[in-house]
């Protein structure tokens, strides 16, 4: 398993694997994309993934991250996770989840989401937010952030003009 920065070449598989993992109303504008650091995820030189960053001081946020369906449910998640923890070891790591809720349409796959993510080190930073409409939690990997980070963080990554159309707010936890 190696990761690497993913060059403009890479941007077709990239860019195939975001709008299938991800659905519209969670996607930026893919140009967006484009301009963050961006890591692949390969095995034996095959593109296996990718992970979308934005760094503000000591924190790193994972906007995206996912895993090509060939290869999920054979720890390529994981052993891609495992990469970045080596590669920012010193950072304060997190991203965002949706909410559980029994009653969404894809509620097993929100509570495998977060399993998965606690099982590979992430922990609760009992944030809650609603960006966009959608609802989400915060979890976080060598040590927590708070909120008022997480919008120092998401502003500087999206821009004021976006920040602000996606109605960001803090919510209370179930």
């Amino acid at each position: 398993m190696q990761v690497r920065t993913a060059v403009e070449m890479d941007m077709r598989k990239v860019k195939r694997l975001y709008k299938k993992a991800f659905p519209a109303i969670e996607r930026r504008p893919f140009f967006m994309l484009k301009q963050k650091d961006k890591l692949l995820v390969l095995d034996d030189g095959e593109f296996s993934g990718f992970f979308s960053l934005a760094s503000w001081e000591d924190i790193l946020y994972v906007e995206y991250y996912a895993v090509s369906k060939e290869r999920r449910g054979r720890k390529y998640g994981s052993k891609g996770l495992e990469e970045l923890k080596k590669l920012y070891p010193d950072r304060r790591i997190f991203l965002e989840i949706e909410r559980l809720d029994p009653a969404a349409k894809n509620a097993v796959q929100r509570k495998r989401r977060k399993a998965f993510y606690l099982r590979n080190g992430f922990e609760s930073s009992g944030i809650f937010v609603n960006v966009k409409g959608c609802d989400y939690e915060l979890l976080c990997l060598n040590g927590k952030i708070t909120y008022e980070e997480y919008q120092k963080v998401l502003e500087a990554s999206m821009g004021e003009r976006l920040y602000k159309k996606a109605n960001v707010r803090e919510i209370e936890p179930e």
